[in-house]
């Protein structure tokens, strides 16, 4: 596997930690937070559950 995947699934659990924290402290939904990021609110849940990772600019924006 290279590196790079490897290091996207060690952060993974990190990111999605990330978005179920932020989300009550910004007082949003993840529909909101989605419209928020311009993305869908299957995205989000995906990211907090730690099935995918945000590209590079949706880290930037959270």
């Amino acid at each position: 596997m290279p590196l790079k995947i490897e290091r996207l699934r060690a952060e993974q659990p990190a990111i999605g930690n990330l978005v179920r924290e932020l989300r009550p402290a910004l007082n949003l939904s993840q529909k909101k937070l989605a419209d928020e990021l311009g993305t869908t609110f299957a995205t989000i849940n995906r990211w907090a559950n730690g099935h995918a990772t945000p590209s590079g600019l949706a880290l930037k924006q959270i």
